[in-house]
């Protein structure tokens, strides 16, 4: 077993499993080397990068958002509530996920490995951010698509 979630519907399960496999992304999008693991993702994607679509807005800052639940997250980081606490250093976040990635700078794991030179990241964003760094020096451009080994 790769992780502990339990799903009501075998289609839930399936769509769940490809984000385990780092390259099971049978939802690609046709204007951009980008590939997604569920339908609705690819659809978002394609509002946000290529149409700018963003209907939510913070009334404080003006951030805008693809859905109502990243407005929800945002608007933690103006009420200065920080929920998740790391058991190591007491660090606060507004986010279980950035937690998550905070924690694996204690535990040095870094699932996220760059196929081109084997460097490790604790994110998927720090991967992507990487690997455009070799995109530059050779120009060649990549897939998008992130690794991440378990």
């Amino acid at each position: 077993m790769v992780c502990d979630k339990v799903f009501r519907q075998e289609r839930q399960l399936t769509a769940h499993s490809r984000t385990h496999s780092g390259s099971d992304k049978p939802f690609a999008c046709d204007r951009c080397p980008v590939g997604f693991t569920r339908r609705g993702n690819l659809r978002k994607h394609v509002l946000t990068a290529h149409c700018g679509v963003k209907p939510f807005a913070c009334d404080l800052c003006h951030a805008e958002f693809t859905e109502r639940g990243n407005l929800k997250r945002h608007l933690l980081t103006h009420s200065g509530v920080k929920p998740h606490r790391c058991d190591v250093c007491h660090a606060g976040f507004t986010q279980r996920s950035s937690l998550k990635a905070h924690a694996r700078t204690h535990s040095g794991e870094r699932p996220y490995i760059c196929e081109i030179c084997a460097k490790g990241f604790i994110t998927s964003s720090y991967l992507n951010k990487h690997r455009r760094t070799h995109q530059q020096m050779d120009g060649h451009p990549l897939d998008g698509r992130s690794t991440k080994t378990h």
